[in-house]
C-alpha cells in the first residue's frame, strides 16, 4: 500500500468521498463567486488568485496523486515517451512550473542538469520535496 500514488505513510489519505465532497464544495465556492461577480458587473478576473488556488489545492496534497491516477492522467507517461526525443548528451535547464506533488519528476529529471519545481501551494512542494527529484522548489516571487 506503500506504493501506491498519493500515499503518504505519516497521513492518511482522506477517503473518495470526502476527496469528492471538498472538490464539489470548491467548486461551487468558485463558481457562486463567478456568479457573484458577473451580477455585480465587476471585472472578472483573468485567472484565480493565488490565495484561491493555495487554498483550493491545499486540502488535497495527501491525495492528489491518488486522484489524478484515478482521472487516466497521462502527462507523466507521455513526458517518459517524448524523452526519447531527446539528446541525452545536451542536458537541460528545466522549470516544473505548477510542479504540484512533482508527478512529473521522473520524467523530467533524466533531461535536465539542473529541475527546478514552482508551486503555489506549500503542501504540494513538501509532496515534491518528498521526491528527492528537484534541485530546487519553491513559491513564485
Amino acid at each position: 500500500m506503500g506504493s501506491e500514488p498519493g500515499h503518504d505513510a505519516g497521513k492518511a489519505a482522506p477517503p473518495p468521498a470526502e476527496v469528492g465532497a471538498l472538490m464539489r464544495q470548491a467548486m461551487a465556492f468558485h463558481r457562486a463567486g463567478m456568479l457573484a461577480e458577473a451580477v455585480s458587473a465587476a471585472e472578472i478576473p483573468a485567472r484565480a488568485t493565488d490565495d484561491y488556488i493555495r487554498n483550493l489545492f491545499a486540502p488535497f496534497a495527501s491525495a492528489f496523486d491518488g486522484v489524478l491516477a484515478k482521472l487516466n492522467y497521462r502527462v507523466p507517461g507521455l513526458l517518459a515517451a517524448l524523452r526519447a526525443r531527446f539528446p541525452t548528451d545536451r542536458p537541460l535547464d528545466v522549470a516544473d512550473a505548477g510542479c504540484g506533488t512533482g508527478l512529473c519528476a521522473p520524467a523530467l529529471r533524466p533531461l535536465a542538469r539542473r529541475l527546478v519545481g514552482v508551486d503555489l501551494s506549500p503542501e504540494m512542494l513538501e509532496k515534491a520535496r518528498a521526491r528527492g527529484l528537484y534541485d530546487a522548489l519553491g513559491r513564485p516571487s
